[in-house]
Order: C-alpha cells, then sequence, then structure tokens
C-alpha cells in the first residue's frame, strides 16, 4: 500500500525516479579520459625536400633507401663522410652514422635497405638541405635481395 501511495504521488508530480548511470564494464564515467595518440609516421625524402626550409632546424624521422655514396644526390655533401638517402624521387644527403647494422661507405652489400633516420635537418651555405643523423635503423631488405626462397 505504501509503495503504491508512493508511484502514485511521484505520477503526480511529475517526478521520475533516475537511475544510476550506467556503463560498459570497465569503462570509468564522470572522469575525463586522455587520449593517447600514436608517434606520427616518418616523413618521406620526398616530403622533406619538397617542404625544403620550413622544416630547417627540426628533429623529425626520415624514411627513404640507404645508398651510401651511390645515390642521385647532386651537388657537394656537407661533410667528406656523408651518405645518401633517396625516396622516390628525391635524394638528401646525410652527415653522421649509418644506421644500426649497416655497413658504412664506400660498402655495397647494403645500398638499397630501407631505413628510417632520426635527424636534424639542416642547410648548408649554399642552401641545399641536409640531414644530421642521431639514430638510424633498418626497416627492410636491399633491393633486389630475395626472401631466402
Amino acid at each position: 500500500m505504501v509503495a503504491l501511495l508512493g508511484a502514485m504521488t511521484l505520477a503526480a508530480c511529475g517526478n521520475t525516479p533516475s537511475l544510476p548511470e550506467r556503463s560498459a564494464p570497465g569503462v570509468q564515467t564522470g572522469k575525463k579520459m586522455k587520449v593517447l595518440s600514436r608517434p606520427p609516421a616518418p616523413l618521406t625524402v620526398d616530403a622533406v625536400v619538397q617542404q625544403g626550409m620550413a622544416l630547417q632546424g627540426r628533429d623529425l624521422k626520415v624514411a627513404g633507401r640507404y645508398m651510401g655514396w651511390n645515390g642521385q644526390c647532386q651537388g657537394t655533401p656537407a661533410s667528406r663522410s656523408a651518405w645518401m638517402l633517396e625516396g622516390k624521387s628525391e635524394c638528401v644527403y646525410v652527415s653522421g652514422q649509418v644506421p644500426d647494422g649497416l655497413a658504412p661507405p664506400p660498402a655495397q652489400e647494403d645500398v638499397g635497405q630501407e631505413v628510417v633516420v632520426e635527424a636534424r635537418v639542416a642547410a648548408d651555405q649554399a642552401g641545399r638541405l641536409y640531414l644530421v643523423t642521431v639514430h638510424g635503423s633498418a626497416i627492410g631488405s636491399p633491393q633486389g635481395a630475395t626472401n631466402g626462397q
């Protein structure tokens, strides 16, 4: 009888009882959540060359093919030991250590290997871009290499 009287009172007043907020298991409600994002994908050599001086002084990851001293880069490198990193249509000199596990120039066995380098974008006195490596790693197999089959 009391329950019936309570329900009638709520109906007459236009109030409805509120239910507690429910969510999926493991999901917290009422709190702000921090959205985690993936680190940015490496830029290609072509993108770095196309963006040019706008990237000067920035540290970034760049993906391309390790070419040692045998790439398509034009002009004089910033250092005698600089090696070449090629994209689909562009080439950039890189000063600093070659990517981990690769033989430094003049060795030829790793030419064509896909790599990602962490580098600072710099420019020489003539305004040509080059990269100064912080770290690099190989991500593929040399061009023309087989999968052992």
